[in-house]
């Protein structure tokens, strides 16, 4: 139904009988938002339509538009849908601090178990939680009320463990490593000397039996040079074995595919 009539007979009215500028600006603005509220409602914009009949339902709104857009009012109120955010971790326990996006837009009095009016159709929603983000996607109907979409996050990394202790034989296995390269050092160092002494007491003439404690060193030195290098990877291998795997982010710009942790149900 629309207000032609009315406005008309207002504009008659008006100069008939001269009224205040500003009172005719607001008869004006009423009789626009119950046009505007009946073409929002038309075209499924039932939120915005309870705004704009709210607004020529007011008391300085002429009495036949106010009586209108009253009736359009609580018919129009019944047909809203809502819905009920649920976040939950993997232990049962509410979350208070995880963020909301509908439709990309941030609900703050989401995450507190409130009802969500919206209008009906698709929706997108998001729930962030301590690096974890999770996606739904709902499709409401005119009139269902409370539909409940639960998200069940992992449990906040920031209050347990995130990896396993690092395993005790990457620490046994450095500790070989440093002791195996000391003592590779050491002997190293004690040939170059008992060379340096040789080469000044007998030269080129050293014999054999000279010679051989300097041999034995630098051969003992290699093989624990090469026991600290196998050690040293033994260690890192281990070490990368027990590190925890990265959990996965989803990206906030597809769907994410988690149905283990999000399920949906409603009521009408």
């Amino acid at each position: 139904m629309k207000l032609a009539g009315p406005l008309s007979v207002l504009l008659v009215a008006s100069h008939a009988h001269p009224a205040h500028a500003d009172e005719l600006d607001a008869k004006r603005e009423c009789v626009a938002e119950s046009d505007n509220g009946q073409r929002l409602r038309d075209s499924g914009k039932l939120l915005e339509a309870q705004h704009a009949f709210v607004a020529c339902a007011a008391e300085n709104c002429p009495a036949i538009v106010r009586t209108d857009c009253g009736a359009w009012l609580s018919a129009v109120v019944p047909r809203i849908p809502s819905l009920v955010v649920s976040l939950r971790d993997a232990t049962g326990h509410d979350l208070a601090t995880a963020t909301l996006w509908i439709d990309g837009r941030s609900v703050t009095d989401g995450a507190g178990g409130n009802a969500i009016q919206l209008d009906p159709g698709p929706h997108t929603l998001r729930v962030q939680h301590a690096g974890d983000l999770l996606e739904e996607r709902v499709t409401l109907a005119e009139g269902e009320q409370g539909r409940l979409v639960r998200f069940v996050i992992p449990v906040d990394r920031a209050t347990s463990p995130t990896s396993k202790p690092l395993d005790a034989r990457a620490w046994a296995l450095a500790g070989s490593s440093l002791v195996a390269f000391g003592v590779a050092v050491g002997l190293g160092l004690s040939a170059r000397a008992d060379r340096t002494d040789l080469s000044r007491s007998c030269g080129q003439r050293c014999s054999d039996a000279q010679l051989a404690p300097v041999r034995r060193k630098l051969l003992i030195g290699d093989v624990a040079l090469g026991v600290s290098a196998l050690s040293a990877g033994g260690a890192v291998w281990f070490w990368l074995s027990s590190a925890p795997s990265p959990s996965p982010v989803a990206s906030s710009q597809s769907p994410l595919g988690l149905p283990s942790f999000i399920t949906a149900s409603g009521s009408f």
